[in-house]
């Protein structure tokens, strides 16, 4: 099981303690067993419903900076499917269908929704959804996009496939109306908050066929929604009632949907990648031509990392019909001011909507590897210099050759650009004459 957020290994320190008691009562002492026996544990991103050992998938959503008081928030990545004696009346099975159940969980009314989480988790309020959203709004894609399985949605013409982004899985598990009827699976879901708007209404979030969006309305509480049940104390290690051990499953990122292709050229073939209407390429070039080298002089270098190349190769090395990629970088802009405002890479600035952790390569870092969620492939090919004939940084820093925006074409109006392992953003580099870096074409 793979992960990118290692979380806890090892055991919480619990102080044992002394139950209160009454007079001519025993003492009881409450052990760490007991903790774990009772307690809320997720084991491996897992989480067993004790009451009908249900295991549900969690996911941990990661706050925006804006609201920086919680770190995380943990939230079960499916939908409800409990039910007892006092719930029986007040939730259903999808056109009641047990198997329906299996795959989308159950549908509940408002009051019902209250008291159906277990013990250590809560039905979400508005303004828990509403830090949801803001936490998945921040760029890329639609929030709804984002939220959305890959699979299960019957989308509308032109609507973007899920990409369950952020581990969620949203799924389209209908609704019961409250005036009887469902509205289908495939097409709705609809998950309720615990904030009533009135007396007969309640705020519930919405993902549906026909949007990209995640919104919010106001619902009457006797319809049948999903819940999804958020963690009483998501953000802190020193509350004692959660326990983790092990990590939490990332393996969705390896299922988001990239929009690949391949290029070939002189031989070659490479990857390459669609982002946002503009098809880049995801290895770096490996053509011989020109003052090019392979660092250290070895093929498989230029095997792995591509071929450096001067200023000079480098503004004409890209096959017939692609560019080097641009920057936008202003003139009227000093040079120390500039590497702030770098957008990478293309003038639909594709690459400004990605963390470097996502554009970085899974492999060939030394320190600090990406999870290359956009596709990019973003390689440490490292630099040569070439009056002094020394390779440097491979595995360390990506530096790339880039026409800076609207300029005409030629080595005048190239210039480098660098992403250190330990960088959150492309910076200018040393540029010239006397050094040699990687190649990377758009298409025109």
């Amino acid at each position: 099981m793979k992960s990118l957020w290692s979380l806890v290994s090892g055991v919480f320190l619990f102080s044992v303690f002394l139950s209160a008691c009454s007079e001519g009562e025993e003492e009881v002492v409450k052990t760490i067993s007991d903790y774990e026996m009772n307690g809320m544990t997720i084991k491996n991103g897992i989480y067993t419903d004790k009451r009908n050992d249900r295991e549900y998938r969690i996911t941990k959503i990661n706050k925006p900076l804006s609201l920086a008081s919680d770190n995380f928030s943990l939230w079960f990545a499916e939908n409800l499917d409990y039910v007892d004696s006092t719930l029986e009346k007040s939730s259903w099975c999808y056109e009641n269908s047990k198997d329906s159940c299996k795959v989308y969980g159950r549908l509940y009314t408002w009051e019902a929704a209250q008291k159906a989480c277990p013990e250590g988790w809560h039905l979400p309020t508005h303004e828990e959804w509403n830090e949801l959203y803001q936490a998945v709004s921040d760029r890329i894609e639609p929030a709804g996009t984002k939220l959305k399985t890959i699979d299960h949605w019957q989308n509308a013409e032109s609507i973007l496939q899920g990409s369950n982004r952020y581990g969620f899985y949203g799924l389209p598990a209908g609704r019961k109306n409250v005036e009887g009827g469902w509205l289908p699976t495939g097409k709705f879901a609809y998950f309720w908050s615990s904030s009533a708007f009135s007396e007969d209404a309640a705020y519930g979030w919405q993902l549906t066929y026909e949007t990209d969006m995640f919104n919010y309305g106001e619902y009457y509480k006797g319809h049948g929604m999903s819940v999804r049940c958020m963690a009483n104390y998501p953000s802190s290690w020193n509350y004692n009632d959660i326990h983790i051990e092990g990590d939490f499953d990332s393996t969705f990122l390896d299922e988001i949907p990239l929009h690949t292709g391949t290029l070939k050229y002189e031989g070659q073939t490479y990857k390459t990648v669609e982002i946002r209407g503009t098809t880049y390429m995801a290895e770096n070039m490996n053509y011989k031509t020109g003052n090019s080298w392979c660092y250290s002089n070895s093929a498989d270098s230029c095997k792995k990392y591509g071929r450096l190349y001067d200023r000079e190769t480098a503004a004409k090395v890209c096959p017939e019909g692609w560019k080097l990629m641009t920057i936008d970088v202003s003139d009227d802009v000093d040079t120390s001011e500039r590497a702030a405002i770098l957008r990478m890479m293309g003038t639909s600035q594709a690459f400004y909507d990605y963390t470097a952790e996502e554009t970085k390569s899974i492999e060939g870092w030394v320190k600090e590897p990406g999870n290359n969620l956009s596709g990019f492939n973003l390689l440490p090919a490292g630099g040569y210099d070439i009056g002094s004939e020394s390779f440097f940084d491979v595995g360390y820093t990506a530096y790339l050759w880039v026409n800076r925006e609207g300029s005409a074409k030629g080595a005048n109006d190239i210039v480098s650009v660098a992403l250190r392992y330990f960088d959150v953003n492309f910076n200018l580099a040393e540029n010239g004459e006397d050094f040699a870096y990687a190649v990377r074409c758009m298409k025109e």
